[in-house]
């Protein structure tokens, strides 16, 4: 079941994949037309970055070198720039087709259509390296974002207690020793009685985490309790097992569909992932079976990667539940999908009776750029009344 689900969404995205390229490879094609010089020159290069990401992935199962991790960055990068490209061919073509119908663009433009071409190719270029840049910048500027929330419940012993939250790290080919040096520093600012680490630690393949020691940089972090993580989509993707016996070798407390009373003060339950079900024969359990031992007096805090599931939360009597999984679409204008889809796609929420925080992640997916958000460590400051 596993591989044929594989397979299938496999053949999807690089099917949309070579679409895209096609498209964005036609009309540059069409452009350079007059140029043919340049033209051949432009063709070798973007065949290049197209297929730089997937010789990446083939010299990496092989072995881990500098050449597979080069392309790897320049692949990231394409996919970053690819959106912006497709965006602006589209945009172009949509001009064109009314200006069919509805003539508004100059006569001289016809008359030098080369020199337009041209110009116009080369300010998208500029512009998408541009966006791309600014887009690093933030990627690489992680921000503490505060927030206080306050859980009214009868038991319990009342005060509060402050978390450090950290989803989404993606530690891989790209997010290495200095981002997450930066990500120890600022959990270490804060001064947390607990970490919460929100799931999506690893990116997918756990041999650059290895080979670069990535693990022994969360024991840099100091904390009153210890760490604790659930699942998110891509521990289930690069194995489960290994990525979840590395996390435990490495001092971090797993809640796999289980929670934990903290302090006689709360519970803190964590849900695996729902990528579990498509990954493992055994099912990740209903929340309401992961509760059924647990004393619903006391307030309840729920880590669970993906915020597709408040409305399960808050029927449950959940009291707080901590995501991430949104990355908050990461490049803009994706933002505007994520917030179409879920509920709370960012930052704070309430949907019922239950409170929601949604973490933007620490990491990146795919390109390492951000536009339109920074990544962040949250400081939960919450008290108990």
């Amino acid at each position: 079941m596993r591989t044929i689900q594989f397979i299938i969404w496999f053949g999807i995205f690089l099917s949309i994949y070579t679409a895209a390229n096609a498209y964005i490879f036609i009309r540059m094609w069409q452009a350079l037309q007059a140029y043919p010089m340049q033209r051949t020159f432009v063709s070798a290069l973007f065949i290049f970055l197209a297929v730089s990401y997937w010789l990446s992935r083939l010299i990496e199962s092989i072995s881990l070198c500098a050449i597979s991790d080069m392309l790897f960055w320049i692949g990231s990068f394409w996919f970053g720039a690819m959106l912006y490209f497709f965006m602006a061919v589209l945009l172009i073509d949509i001009v064109r087709a009314a200006n069919h119908f509805i003539l508004f663009i100059p006569a001289s433009f016809s008359e030098n259509m080369n020199t337009v071409k041209l110009t116009v190719l080369l300010s998208v270029s500029l512009i998408t390296a541009l966006l791309l840049f600014i887009g690093a910048l933030y990627a690489n500027s992680p921000v503490i974002t505060e927030q206080n929330i306050t859980l009214r419940k009868g038991k319990g012993t009342g005060g509060s207690i402050t978390m450090a939250m950290v989803t989404d790290i993606h530690m891989g080919v790209i997010v290495k020793n200095a981002h997450l040096e930066k990500m120890a520093t600022l959990i270490n600012e804060i001064h947390p009685e607990i970490v919460l680490l929100g799931g999506d630690q690893f990116d997918e393949n756990l041999k650059p985490v290895i080979k670069n020691d990535l693990g022994d940089i969360l024991k840099a972090i100091s904390s009153k309790y210890p760490t604790y993580a659930i699942t998110g989509n891509h521990e289930f993707y690069g194995g489960i097992e290994e990525a979840c016996r590395y996390m435990e070798e490495h001092s971090v407390i797993l809640l796999r569909d289980r929670g934990v009373k903290i302090k006689n003060q709360f519970y803190l339950i964590g849900r695996d992932d729902k990528t579990k079900n498509d990954f493992e024969k055994e099912k990740r359990k209903f929340l309401k079976d992961i509760l059924i031992d647990t004393d619903r007096n006391y307030p309840l805090i729920l880590m669970n990667h993906n915020p597709a599931g408040i409305n399960d939360a808050s029927e449950e009597g959940i009291d707080l539940m901590l995501s991430g999984h949104t990355h908050h679409g990461q490049l803009w204008p994706l933002n505007y999908i994520t917030s179409k889809i879920y509920q709370v796609d960012r930052g704070y929420g309430k949907i019922g009776g239950t409170q929601v925080y949604v973490s933007t992640g620490f990491g990146t997916w795919g390109p390492p750029v951000r536009l339109g958000s920074r990544p962040e460590v949250v400081k939960l400051t919450i008290k108990f009344q």
